[in-house]
């Protein structure tokens, strides 16, 4: 369709009406006006929409009184609007792949798709085309058989849905919370859990039904199962070289693998120097072995978790 046919039709009923130069004048500020949007179309069982709400909840420590913000973390089914939310410490690596995993065991199923903001935790690199996914986000996308689709910059509109769900979580759940007062990071929790179950049990205006019936009746069939066991976050790190130890030794320590405690309780699979991984066992854990202490060279001088030598040799 071009203006000057649309003008053509426009005289043809109004003879006397405005010329070509002014009819388009007037057809280009009756554009500006308008906001179109693409309707988003979503598949049972298709995307889950994740975000941290704007809003933070604060955590009181009974014995200090020192305050504490914990972040809200929402995630919303494309299809159902079925809501999950969790208060967590920070938007930091290991909260974040911790509240994914309780996401998905909520669900009791994985989603195909996952989409995101471009937070650091997830996207190391935010880009409109090729956007560079996180090492160890990718390797839980990848453990539960699920892709990472992050918004494109600036763009809120690709994750429409969450934005929603964050506002609802703000207004029915914090707004409600605004007054009461949590010693732990649990209890708060445990509120929100109360209260997001009542949200997904509400009817909703203009559907009829509640989240949680479409939910059953949609999302849940349609999701892939989750595997046998849940992911779990770990940090990689080298060990600095001991140079009185034999050199059987100081590759032990080389390639030694140091767990590290985190919010989820679990282990990841990234080493912060950016070096290659050891091999991983079927079910996306770091496959190690213990290393015995050599007595002669004292305690403490040996890694722990070591791989075997081995399967190093090729």
């Amino acid at each position: 369709m071009t203006l000057a046919l649309l003008w053509e039709e426009y005289r043809s009923g109004a003879a006397d009406g405005f010329g070509y130069s002014w009819f388009c004048d007037f057809y280009r500020a009756w554009v500006g006006r308008l906001k179109p949007t693409l309707r988003q179309v979503h598949l049972a069982g298709e995307k889950l929409f994740v975000d941290f709400a704007g809003h933070t909840m604060e955590v009181f420590d009974g014995a200090t009184g020192e305050v504490r913000r914990a972040e809200i973390f929402v995630a919303v089914l494309g299809a159902s609007s079925f809501i999950y939310a969790e208060a967590t410490w920070s938007q930091a690596l290991p909260d974040w792949i911790a509240v994914h995993v309780n996401v998905l065991t909520f669900l009791g199923g994985v989603p195909r798709q996952i989409v995101c903001d471009n937070l650091k935790a997830g996207i190391t690199r935010a880009c409109f085309y090729e956007p560079l996914v996180n090492r160890t986000y990718a390797d839980l996308a990848a453990y539960y058989g699920t892709a990472i689709i992050p918004a494109r910059p600036y763009k809120a509109r690709d994750k429409a849905k969450v934005e929603v769900g964050v506002q609802v979580v703000q207004r029915w759940i914090l707004a409600r919370l605004r007054h009461r007062r949590f010693f732990s990071l649990c209890e708060l929790n445990a509120a929100i859990r109360e209260l997001t179950a009542q949200l997904n049990d509400r009817p909703m205006r203009g559907w009829g039904t509640t989240r949680r019936a479409l939910f059953e009746q949609i999302d849940r069939p349609a999701l892939l199962p989750l595997p046998p066991a849940p992911y779990e976050y770990a940090e990689w790190k080298r060990v600095p070289r001991q140079p009185r130890l034999p050199c059987r030794d100081r590759q032990a320590l080389l390639l030694g693998a140091v767990p590290a405690a985190t919010a989820g309780g679990g282990r990841a699979d990234h080493r912060e120097d950016g070096g290659d991984l050891p091999s991983r066992q079927a079910g996306g854990r770091p496959s190690a072995q213990p290393a015995t202490a050599p007595t002669e060279h004292g305690a403490g001088a040996y890694a722990e978790l070591a791989p075997a030598l081995s399967r190093l040799d090729a």
